[in-house]
């Protein structure tokens, strides 16, 4: 086995999220006060001392009548499974609880070895930490830490045990190639986006080809961003699936943590896959379009669910569609069904075409400026005039997103209607349907 996979179990609320956090030492994980927040697996790797760790965070272990508990427990189990270590996360404020005992007999079933970490000792009182080993000690496991996820008191001493353990790890060297190998690959970071219960996370299944995502009718099942790499036709993609995207109350701090999560996810992409429902384009889809336009990233759409639309509808239906899309010019439509992985292939060429032109875009200044000017002649001659207004050249910017900058004299009184104008412009000729262009207006002075 090349990876130690270490596995966080728990009940609820003992701060798995916060501890896994703080070992890899990155926020991934959302932490809430919310009991069960966690759902589907959440993996984070860690190089520590030239040795490799990949942690799962999990949900509950514990049986449920709820059908959404059980898929839980279906990923908690399936983490167990993967892993080497687990990692036993108790709370040293509240002590051993009957759930506690629960889980430690579910884990002993499994015969791997454990770590039993008791968190939160920072809550703890002073008279209580001395006591803290006696209390914890029969639950009967002979690595016990005390650590503070908040504070991460405690979180190198895990590491140093791991790595001095008997436990058998392979060679950090042919590990560190292997990791070095990945990095080194081209890897082309996906986002997917979508309203509730759209399929996202049936699509991220089927391309992951497991199910390490919850998929059900429950509107919402997916809460936090989850980060996965796989390979699609010898192509290397990093692809996160994020939490349905919907309009918050200003009081709700959860939701807007978790809207917050999938804005940064939508930053890191190099294209984001919007996915719609195939029975229509809601208000929700609309609301999700306005935030990607904003974010200037390059979307691609896939209408969803194509399996559920008869043979003599899909021409009526696919026309609204490319009717009612047409505001976003510069993406192109696909029609897939994520569960049967119909229109797959098409997609993932248009996802490669974009990836292309946003790397290998050479717009000569040339040609950039030649544009300006036809359009400073078309559109806005009499309105330079009046305002002392001039454009001199322009330049290519960034290219993700692709953005011409433009270099004059009082371009700070051009308003923005005039700015979308030359946005257009520079699409129509320069970036088709594959990737939007957008414009920067820099005064000299």
């Amino acid at each position: 086995m090349l990876l130690t996979k270490i596995v966080l179990l728990g009940r609820e609320n003992v701060g798995k999220s916060s501890l896994f956090n703080s070992l890899i030492g990155s926020n991934v994980a959302i932490v809430s006060e919310f009991p069960g927040f966690t759902r589907d697996r959440n993996y984070g790797v860690v190089n520590f001392s030239e040795k490799i760790f990949i942690f799962i965070d999990t949900g509950s272990l514990l049986k449920s009548k709820s059908d959404l508990d059980k898929l839980v427990r279906f990923q908690t189990v399936s983490a167990i499974t993967e892993s080497n270590i687990i990692f036993f996360v108790v709370d040293a404020n509240e002590g051993i609880t009957s759930k506690d005992i629960l889980i430690n007999r579910k884990i002993k079933k499994y015969k791997k070895k454990t770590y039993l970490i008791v968190n939160k000792i920072d809550l703890c009182r002073r008279s209580r930490k001395v006591s803290l080993k006696e209390i914890f000690c029969r639950l009967g496991y002979k690595s016990v830490f005390f650590v503070s996820s908040m504070h991460k008191i405690g979180i190198k001493k895990i590491f140093r045990n791991l790595i001095s353990s008997d436990f058998s790890l392979k060679s950090s060297s042919s590990v560190n190639r292997k990791v070095k190998e990945i990095k080194t690959k081209k890897v082309i970071k996906l986002s997917v986006v979508g309203r509730k219960n759209v399929g996202k996370s049936t699509l991220v299944n089927f391309l992951l080809k497991k199910k390490q995502i919850i998929e059900c009718d429950f509107p919402g099942s997916t809460r936090d961003s989850i980060e996965t790499q796989f390979t699609y036709k010898n192509k290397q993609y990093s692809l996160i699936d994020n939490a349905g995207i919907e309009k918050i109350m200003r009081k709700d701090m959860l939701e807007r943590s978790i809207l917050n999560r999938s804005l940064c996810s939508i930053k890191k992409s190099n294209i984001v896959i919007l996915l719609i429902e195939s029975s229509g384009v809601l208000n929700k889809d609309l609301y999700i379009i306005n935030i990607l336009k904003q974010s200037k990233c390059s979307i691609i759409i896939a209408i969803n669910k194509w399996d559920k639309i008869t043979s003599k509808e899909k021409p009526i239906v696919k026309k609204f569609f490319l009717k009612r899309l047409s505001f976003i010019s510069f993406s192109k439509i696909h029609f897939i069904s994520s569960l049967y992985g119909y229109g797959i292939d098409k997609l993932f060429k248009s996802l490669n075409d974009i990836y292309d032109c946003i790397i290998d875009s050479k717009i000569k200044t040339s040609s950039v400026t030649k544009i300006m000017k036809e359009t400073e002649r078309k559109y806005f001659f009499n309105v330079f005039k009046r305002r002392n207004i001039k454009m001199k050249y322009a330049h290519l910017g960034k290219k993700n997103p692709i953005t011409v900058i433009i270099h004059g004299k009082n371009l700070s009184l051009l308003g923005n209607n005039y700015k979308k104008l030359l946005e257009k412009v520079y699409t129509k000729k320069l970036g088709s349907f594959l990737k939007p262009i957008y414009v920067k207006f820099k005064d000299e002075k």
